[in-house]
């Protein structure tokens, strides 16, 4: 007997797969359920039937099918599961990235490779926690946002006071971040649209902060937070500075469209 198996791929195919199956199964007098009524059998010579449709130990027929929706792969708080495993990928990663480059490992100095590798492998695991456990991935995309605005506000700050305790900054960064993880527990698709426009936007400035300074930007960041002296931002600086507030707003535009 030949079995014949139909794929249908994206948001199109499968609602035409959906409509031919609800068709054929009305055809040959299969309910919902997948059982045959009492009152109607096949013969056992009907292998076009056969063909098409696989019958269970509980006596179901199913369409021998496959259904693949891709809907959930478009931007934005769309495609929730890849967000939280990025979300989950970028805090494990980074962590751990700084604890085994800055720290000693088992008496051991670890290279600028070993770390990444190693923080790369351990963030992989980070992000398929966050993306099977709904929660901690709101949670981890949370922490992220108010950790971003902390240290934009943090750095913005930096002229305008005295050099303070090392404490202060992480205490800084910290309450914002768990204030968002927060929120993004009561309010998920509000503050997932807003991380994503928001951490997506900061990885374009990043980017274009590389091609037009090669990090200057990202640098003086870094040292404003670590409360050192450093010299003010020239004009590239604050256009490219300026571009991520606006990509922001354009990012949550167009995730509300």
């Amino acid at each position: 007997m030949r079995e014949c198996i139909s794929i249908h791929v994206g948001q199109a195919g499968v609602q035409i797969g959906n409509a031919c199956w609800e068709l054929y199964c009305l055809e040959h007098g299969i309910q919902p359920d997948g059982q045959m009524p009492s009152d109607k059998t096949i013969g056992g010579g009907d292998d076009s039937f056969n063909t098409f449709f696989s019958e269970t130990g509980a006596g179901k027929h199913v369409p021998r099918a496959i259904f693949v929706d891709l809907e959930p792969t478009v931007i934005g708080h769309r495609c929730f599961k890849a967000v939280m495993f990025t979300s989950g990928l970028l805090l494990g990663s980074g962590v751990i990235f700084l604890l085994c480059y800055k720290e000693r490992v088992l008496e051991t100095s670890l290279s600028l490779e070993v770390s990444a590798g190693i923080a790369l492998a351990i963030g992989a695991l980070c992000g398929l926690v966050t993306t099977l456990l709904r929660s901690v991935g709101l949670f981890a995309t949370g922490l992220l946002l108010g950790m971003l605005l902390a240290a934009a506000v943090l750095a913005a700050a930096a002229p305008l006071v005295p050099p303070l305790s090392p404490w202060v900054p992480v205490g800084v960064l910290l309450g914002p971040a768990l204030l968002c993880a927060l929120l993004a527990l009561r309010w998920p698709k509000a503050l997932t649209t807003l991380a994503t426009a928001v951490l997506g936007a900061a990885a374009v400035v990043v980017c274009v902060d590389y091609f037009v300074e090669v990090f200057a930007l990202v640098l003086h960041v870094s040292e404003r937070l670590r409360m050192e002296a450093v010299e003010e931002l020239c004009w590239h600086s604050w256009v490219v500075l300026g571009v991520w507030p606006a990509l922001s707003l354009l990012g949550v535009l167009l995730q509300q469209w």
